[in-house]
């Protein structure tokens, strides 16, 4: 056992539950300043102070884009129409768009709002910013040593989504994500299972994050898996019950049924050739309550976009498997999976709301504050400092290019939507914002990608092999 890496006895590792494992606090401070310039000068970013003023301010400002918007009731205005129609339409054809387990809290909405529409768009409102307060909260308190730059991420990125962070839905599935690795960080294998499970309950697709959370030993992933299971066979069960077997699937067949919108990036070749040719296009709100565009390319473009998302969800089944196989996870590459699913599922998609950008913020925040040293037990002094400084440099430049994403989102909805759905003037700036921000999220897609494929290798392009002695995780 003296030469295992994993043995708690070899010099420079800390065993910690579940298998996860992290190395000792001698590896050399210095090696980790360069996270501290992910977002520049972030002199400050442990003072609770300067933090919690942070976020204080750009909350602040976000309320008075919000006004400057005259603060449009956006998604919440839907909500409340489906609400008050509930008692006539019933469960089953109530936002069938949406798992049924969404209708019980916009249900409660409507209760405490006593039917009035704004008192509902008020607590909506409310309850998104306690919800990203608690999160903000949450990576302060977990985040040890990296929580200021998980914080500032954090803030700043919610600014730069605006109001609409607090007037959709996706922000509590965004928070899940977060939540559930943070408490994989914590060795909470239940929870972070119980989380996630908890997300796929209320949104679907971050069922697809359940095997970035197994990185640990048999038990630990027993336990998550446990906790995974256990909370999307309450909720299924619930909600079978409730509205019946059609209303648990229709989310499914709503998705498949819908067409091109025009924020894709499938939707680029199409709306760039709008703008020399807007006649030949129709972009209107389908019955599926969302923009899209039909004309020439479109049909070949739909084609297109399900065979790239097949083609990127059988990668990223391969990344998982090599991933699990290797062993020697670390914390951070978790939140790197969660991510690459994320980018998959969006740039595949036909569709594309810029409320699908806050699903990358949860684990973002996250990674940040469970980074841990990049390094292994048995690497030498240049491998330590190697391979820190690439895992800083990496995760500098995700983030950097994620934000400017979001500000290209921002300029796109709901700056800029009236001329690319209307094809007025500013149409051609706001399409090629739009082509940008989509080629960027590429760009990002690869990043990610490029990260996972290299620490998915086995050290020395091996494979672990049945019965051969296989690494612990070291985070």
């Amino acid at each position: 056992m003296a030469d295992d890496p994993s043995d708690p006895a070899v010099p420079g590792t800390t065993a910690v539950a579940g298998g996860w494992r992290r190395p000792l606090a001698w590896i050399p401070r210095r090696e980790t300043q360069g996270v501290r310039a992910i977002f520049g000068a972030l002199g400050h970013t442990q003072s609770g102070r300067f933090i919690w003023w942070s976020w204080l301010i750009s909350r602040a400002l976000i309320f008075v884009f919000w006004g400057s918007l005259r603060f449009t009731l956006g998604d919440t205005k839907y909500y409340f129409i489906k609400m008050s129609l509930l008692a006539q339409t019933g469960p089953s054809q109530t936002m069938i768009e949406y798992p049924t387990p969404v209708l019980w809290f916009f249900e409660l909405l409507y209760a405490l709002s006593l039917h009035h529409q704004y008192v509902f768009t008020g607590l909506f409102v409310v309850s998104m910013v306690a919800l990203d307060a608690w999160f903000t909260w949450m990576l302060w308190r977990v985040g040890a040593n990296r929580r200021g730059e998980a914080v500032f991420f954090w803030t700043v990125f919610l600014l730069l989504v605006g109001p609409t962070a607090y007037l959709r839905f996706d922000l509590v599935t965004a928070v899940l994500c977060g939540l559930a690795l943070l408490a994989l960080e914590r060795r909470d294998d239940l929870r972070a299972g119980l989380l996630t499970g908890v997300g796929a309950g209320i949104k679907l697709w971050p069922a697809l994050l359940w095997p970035a959370l197994l990185g640990g030993d048999r038990r630990s992933r027993i336990r998550t898996t446990i906790g995974f299971g256990a909370a999307g066979v309450v909720l299924a069960g619930l909600a079978l019950w409730y509205a019946g077997w059609s209303r648990l699937l229709s989310p499914l067949e709503y998705q498949s049924a819908r067409g091109l919108q025009i924020e894709s990036l499938w939707a680029v070749p199409p709306m760039i050739w709008r703008i020399f040719h807007l006649s030949a296009y129709a972009v209107n709100v389908s019955i599926w309550n969302a923009w899209e565009i039909s004309g020439p390319m479109t049909e070949t473009m739909l084609v297109l976009a399900k065979v790239a998302q097949a083609v990127g969800l059988a990668g990223v089944a391969v990344c998982y498997v090599a991933w699990l196989r290797r062993g020697r996870q670390r914390f951070v590459e978790a939140s790197a999976l969660m991510q690459l699913v994320i980018l998959v599922m969006i740039l595949s998609n036909k569709t594309f709301s810029p409320q699908y950008m806050m699903w990358l913020g949860g684990p973002a925040a996250a990674g940040i504050a469970m980074l841990p040293h990049s390094t292994l037990a048995d690497d030498s002094p240049e491998e330590r400092e190697r391979s820190e400084n690439e895992a800083v440099d990496r995760l500098r430049t995700i983030s950097r290019v994620f934000l400017a994403c979001t500000v290209l989102t921002t300029i796109v909805y709901p700056v800029g939507y009236d001329p690319i759905v209307h094809g007025t003037i500013g149409l051609s700036v706001v399409t090629m914002v739009l082509a940008t921000r989509n080629l960027l999220l590429t760009y990002l897609l690869y990043l990610v990608a490029l990260w996972v494929v290299h620490f998915s290798r086995l050290r020395h392009g091996q494979w672990w092999r049945p019965g051969a002695r296989r690494h612990q995780a070291v985070p």
